[in-house]
């Protein structure tokens, strides 16, 4: 009876629970399953129904009906000719195209570049390939310039083409991100021609609206900062939401503490708003129907002012759903509303479940409504006074202190909520756990309250002109600021408060893993992992390290790194080491001994943050093994007399002996250390099972001579189109092939990795068409 009850009770939310499986269902079965096969199966489920009403029926055919949505969308943006077209050939295609701007698009994504716009084309045509295809299909435009298309019906001519797949584990995949927001390809504009201005554009109004009040908004958060752009740039992310560069440096403690959340808008936000405008109605005696509506107007007026994000909408939804109860007197139930918001936002877009923000909001939501209650009842000894003292006998001080007790009691049981709904999906998606959130979330959402509350009347005071009460309004969110941002730092600095975990997998873990990782613009990393360490060879530059480097240590679940080792001081290949430093603690650090502070910015880093990197020589040797694993390196060049002022000369070369195999790393050196180690050196020294090679900048690499001393099976080599010195040179492909020395081009396989195994040596391309390649040692191999 009681399953009854909780079935009819909340039918809404166990809809939503079937139009989230139907969803998953149609996109895990797209290549299989096309839309007609969910719109027959709508079909017969609904003639199954007309038998007999049953939950149960409902619950089937509003699965079917949400695959069926999906699925159309699915044939609609992954099976367009247009995308299929520019996938099979894998290059930019010039196209013509006219259709409407809607609006602008302003992407917070890592590498995104200014000026663009979302454009629905009623035609597309590709004069190179004689194809023309009718619309809509949604592009998303990128414009020479920063300047903004208004919107209008436009010609415009360009190349058509699909954002690069990812070179790298755990990078981000913007082509999936593309494909998620319909956008079928992206197009870089070399033309444009107005054909008819739009006289009613109301979403772009609103866009332009929307960014004019957040540049006051973040203008009147200036206020009595003093010049702090620190607890500034706090206060807007908390605020508005949203991260500038800048702000980016300050996000480290908060992500380590799992509180990173507050400078994303999103459903806490909107609650803490919401909550601060129904407190500030009470006193106007209003009915609650009318608090309610009012509340919610209000909630999309803070949306339309943090920008118009989806994660911002998407709570504003959720939060009228709950409050319309209010509005029609009626009592709501939270998972029941939970899921008609569910139902509204899947109606309209079916690929926000897949948007982590979506997934993220509504488990959190979901559990703290489930568990909320349950723990708290466990707290009775906090939460409940003294049996044999009545409460009214208390006095003033044990009623403030029970109060405080029980305020104790209801944040931790709604953090620990909290925390367990979104435990799952910080370990899917991010490979995360922060154990430490649990006390942080409690310290610091409490801040981000004050903060925002603070931020509403510092509007409030500006808008009626009040001219010191915003400044020291300011000066209290000063300091609120300046208080989370020590406790974030004070909550990280907790040992094991957080750490990344790795995921089951049914493969076998290999004794040693050497995975070669593809960075920009001529930039190395690479990462040994064996049984018991963690080493890294070269981190690559600055702007490798947030958006390339530290997502694959984090999609790697590494938590420390044992060693670091340095090839030369080239930007491009250390430029990332204060910061490796700073996140990862290396024991030991290591460069080679004709290596100074002074011939780099990042050593000279290094220095002042009172670390000494060891010095290697030639003929050193360093021990990476595991229990039984052997794994060791020994440096090759430079020696020690070299004198020469072109870092590329002094480049690392370093013999790793992994097993029963031998992998050269040469880095980015050149001919004067390829002759060196020829003449120099005993002929089995260079000798190799696979050569690992970037681009010296200026110098020849890569020398027949060379190529026949350390006689590799397998080349992986770094090339990049910009700048022109880090293409591989087209002799290197000669050289290998007439050798029949297989070669691995990281612009087509991204990142390499190498699995060592007693027998054997797997060679497996993140990407691309090269399958895994097999190895068996050499038959003259002695070791």
């Amino acid at each position: 009876m009681g399953r009854v009850e909780i079935t009819i009770a909340r039918p809404l939310a166990w809809l939503a629970l079937a139009a989230i499986c139907g969803i998953t269902a149609a996109d895990a079965t797209a290549a299989l399953f096309p839309s007609w096969f969910w719109a027959a199966s709508a079909i017969i489920v609904g003639a199954w129904l007309f038998r007999g009403q049953q939950l149960g029926k409902f619950f089937l055919l509003t699965l079917c009906v949400f695959a069926f949505r999906h699925a159309v969308v699915c044939d609609a943006i992954w099976k367009n000719e247009l995308r299929l077209l520019l996938e099979k050939r894998d290059m930019p295609m010039d196209v013509a195209a006219e259709g409407r701007v809607i609006k602008p698009l302003r992407r917070d994504l890592p590498g995104a570049e200014p000026g663009q716009a979302l454009f629905i084309a009623d035609t597309i045509t590709a004069p190179l390939v004689g194809k023309v295809w009718t619309g809509p299909v949604q592009l998303r435009l990128i414009l020479d310039r920063e300047a903004e298309l208004a919107p209008g019906r436009y010609r415009v001519g360009g190349r058509a083409f699909l954002p690069r797949e990812p070179d790298n584990p755990g990078q981000f995949d913007e082509r999936r991100y593309d494909l998620r927001h319909g956008h079928v390809a992206a197009m870089r504009v070399r033309e444009t021609i107005l054909v008819q201005a739009d006289s009613w554009a109301p979403a772009a109004w609103l866009d332009h609206g929307a960014q004019r009040c957040r540049e006051w908004l973040k203008e009147t958060l200036n206020i009595g900062m003093n010049g702090d752009a620190e607890a500034h740039r706090i206060i807007v992310a908390t605020v508005l939401g949203g991260a500038d560069a800048e702000t980016r440096n300050l996000e480290q403690p908060f992500r380590d503490t799992g509180t990173l959340h507050i400078f994303s808008v999103s459903g806490l936000h909107v609650g803490i708003v919401g909550l601060i405008l129904w407190r500030m109605l009470k006193p106007f005696c209003l009915g609650r129907g009318w608090m309610a509506a009012i509340v919610c107007l209000m909630l999309f007026g803070y949306a339309f002012l943090s920008g118009l994000p989806s994660s911002t909408v998407r709570a504003a939804v959720m939060a009228a759903v709950l409050l319309s109860g209010e509005v029609w007197q009626r009592r709501s139930d939270m998972l029941n509303s939970l899921g008609a918001a569910a139902l509204l936002l899947l109606i309209l877009d079916s690929n926000q479940l897949f948007s982590i923000g979506f997934q993220l909001s509504f488990a959190v939501v979901a559990c703290i409504a489930l568990l909320h209650h349950p723990i708290l009842g466990r707290m009775g000894a906090l939460t409940d006074p003294d049996e044999f003292m009545p409460e009214v006998l208390l006095g003033r001080g044990q009623r403030t202190a029970l109060h405080l007790r029980r305020w104790m009691a209801g944040t931790l049981s709604i953090s620990t909520a909290a925390w367990i709904g979104s435990l799952p999906f910080c370990v899917y998606h991010f490979n995360l756990v922060t154990p430490v959130a649990l006390l942080a979330n409690m310290v610091i959402i409490p801040l981000a309250f004050m903060i925002l509350f603070i931020a509403v009347l510092t509007f409030a005071a500006a808008l009626v002109h009040l001219p010191l009460v915003p400044l020291w309004l300011g000066n209290a969110n000063w300091f609120f600021a300046h208080a989370a941002l020590v406790s974030a730092q004070a909550f990280a600095a907790i040992p094991g408060g957080n750490f990344f975990i790795d995921q089951p997998s049914p493969r076998l873990t290999p004794p040693a893993e050497l995975t070669v990782l593809r960075l920009q613009t001529g930039g190395a990393a690479l990462h040994l992992k064996t049984t018991s360490s963690n080493w890294l060879f070269d981190c690559g530059s600055v702007k490798d390290y947030d958006f390339l480097l530290r997502p694959y240590l984090n999609h790697a679940a590494i938590n420390h790194v044992n060693g670091l080792v340095l090839s030369h001081a080239d930007t491009d290949h250390i430029g990332a080491a204060p910061f490796m430093v700073r996140d990862y603690h290396p024991d030991r650090i290591l460069l080679s001994a004709l290596e100074t502070s002074s011939r780099s910015g990042s050593l000279r880093n290094l220095r002042a943050m009172n670390v000494q990197p060891g010095k290697l020589s030639q003929g050193d040797q360093l021990d990476f093994s595991g229990t039984t694993f052997p794994a060791r390196a020994e440096l090759l060049f430079p020696p020690p007399t070299l004198r020469t002022a072109r870092a590329d000369d002094r480049a690392t070369v370093l013999r790793l002996d992994i097993g029963r195999f031998r992998v050269l790393w040469c880095s980015d050196a050149g001919f004067a250390a390829e002759k060196f180690i020829v003449e120099k050196l005993p002929p089995e020294a260079a000798r190799c099972d696979v050569l690992i090679r970037n681009q010296h900048a200026s110098d020849t690499s890569l020398t027949p001579e060379f190529l026949n001393r350390a006689q590799p099976r397998l080349v992986i080599s770094a090339s990049n189109t910009f700048p022109e010195s880090q293409k591989m040179p087209q002799r290197i492909r000669d050289a290998c092939a007439a050798r029949k020395i297989m070669l691995l081009d990281q612009a087509s396989t991204g990142a390499v990795t190498l699995r060592f195994w007693p027998q054997r040596l797997e060679v497996v391309p993140f990407r691309g068409p090269a399958a895994t390649i097999t190895l068996a040692p050499r038959q003259d191999d002695a070791r």
